[in-house]
């Protein structure tokens, strides 16, 4: 089953890799615009200031919006974009969010070495 996957996955990248070699006009560069949702009001606005110019200035014809989102309503609120055809493209996820199944917790902590 590995080695099924693997070479699927090698077979993916391979076909990505060829078709950038592909011949033809230069394409124009691409423009658009960056959602990134925030939640809660502890990224500091010097931050996002910077985050914001250093992508703008690496990415020519770029725009990147910062949303702020409250903590009390993000599951809702992510649900409701999601099913939407306006979901943002970036999302700060809590901790709380994200599953993590007991055995990868188990598994780290059998792998640790005592010194």
């Amino acid at each position: 089953m590995k080695k099924t996957l693997g070479a699927v996955a090698l077979a993916g990248a391979s076909a990505l890799v060829l078709a950038g070699c592909a011949g033809g006009a230069p394409a124009e560069p691409e423009t658009g615009d960056i959602t990134v949702w925030l939640v809660g009001a502890d990224t500091p606005q010097t931050a996002r200031d910077y985050l914001k110019q250093t992508f703008e200035s690496e990415n020519e014809g770029w725009t990147l919006t910062i949303e702020e989102k409250t903590w009390a309503d993000v599951s809702d609120t992510y649900t409701a974009a999601l099913s939407s055809n306006d979901s943002p493209d970036v999302v700060e996820v809590g901790n709380t969010q994200v599953g993590c199944p007991r055995h990868s917790v188990r598994s780290l902590c059998e792998s640790s070495v005592s010194i």
